[in-house]
């Protein structure tokens, strides 16, 4: 699955070479910024993946033992609760929402099948088809679940779903792809995403999918590949392209107009979030070999606000919420931690 997640496999790899050779950078930003640090008891891996407007905050761990991938969820008065699926040895979160519902995949011992765990810590499992590869991607306030799955051949077709919270599934494909993958859901059930325009190549281009299942495609010029990460109340898509000479962002409004944005000197720039104000939160690098990542914000009108977490190497942002509270993990120089940037 790594030719259709090509830009979540950079970030990856990025990172982890950014683990072994960066040094830390001083922030840029008000004074007025204040910072958290946690993690769960026993890791040595905290990465959060996701953040409500309830400062809740949910992603996964792996413990000094090595033994698996397991999930935490951290309240807003810094309470972690750990969790699994039954009987798996990776249970991976993607996304909370804002009633505390968690959604993400886990390893049923042969394949990947999605979850939903309620506030409560029921957990439900499910997959569209029994059998499959099943991935997760996104959960809003309805409780509507979107992701995609494929079968186990590296050559089966990836479709997309959205599942409702009465557990009713629905697959969907932009028309003449092989490859459909669903990215991030609104709180109106409007879904973004990528899709491959050309079979065997890599040329991906963006869609948007409203409410009634309709499919609009998109692209951006001069890009070889893009990539829709996040859609916000007001219709915004907001992704990553690849060109022949960097990797970029880019915005799509309501209307379908495109702005393209790069970190000023980057020659990555990775948006991750948006919020629902437009408030864009990234990751950046001005070096491949080595990275050296650090944190970015767009506000609305283009200005950026660049930062780290202090004392701290590979800031990497993954979520920001309505009050523009980010989390996301960084490296003390020995675990990966999680962290909470408050405006």
């Amino acid at each position: 699955m790594c030719s259709l997640m090509i830009r979540h496999c950079l970030v990856v790899t990025l990172c982890m070479l950014g683990l072994l050779t960066c040094a830390a950078q001083e922030p840029a930003e008000s004074s007025e910024v204040s910072y958290l640090s946690f993690q769960v008891p026993g890791a040595f891996e905290t990465n959060p993946v996701s953040i409500n407007d309830s400062n809740e905050v949910t992603g996964s761990y792996i413990n000094q033992t090595f033994n698996g991938v397991f999930a935490f969820v951290r309240s807003a008065d810094g309470v972690i609760t750990t969790f699994s699926v039954s009987n798996s040895s990776v249970t991976s979160p993607v996304a909370i929402n804002a009633s505390g519902e968690i959604a993400g995949q886990y390893f049923n011992g042969q394949t990947f099948e999605g979850f939903v765990r309620k506030a409560d810590g029921a957990i439900t499992t499910f997959s569209p088809k029994a059998g499959d590869i099943t991935y997760v991607t996104g959960i809003n306030a309805d409780r509507t679940i979107i992701g995609y799955f494929s079968g186990t051949n590296a050559d089966s077709p990836v479709h997309g779903y959205v599942r409702l919270a009465d557990g009713a599934i629905t697959k969907f494909d932009v028309p003449g792809s092989t490859q459909t993958v669903p990215e991030s859901i609104n709180r109106e059930g409007e879904i973004t995403g990528y899709y491959l325009k050309v079979e065997g190549t890599n040329e991906y281009a963006g869609f948007v999918r409203s409410c009634d299942g309709a499919i609009t495609t998109f692209d951006v010029p001069g890009s070889i590949q893009i990539m829709p990460v996040t859609i916000n109340a007001r219709r915004i898509v907001v992704g990553t392209r690849i060109t022949s000479q960097l990797d970029d962002g880019f915005l799509r409004d309501a209307e379908g107009a495109i702005t393209t944005f790069n970190v000023p000197g980057a020659v990555v720039t990775l948006p991750v979030s948006m919020n629902a104000r437009g408030i864009v939160v990234g990751s950046y690098s001005i070096s491949i070999d080595p990275p050296l990542f650090s944190g970015f914000l767009r506000s609305k009108a283009g200005t950026f606000t660049l930062f780290d977490f202090p004392g701290g190497m590979d800031t990497t942002p993954a979520s920001i919420n309505a009050s523009n509270v980010i989390t996301g993990y960084y490296y003390n120089g020995h675990d990966l931690l999680g962290f909470l940037r408050l405006p």
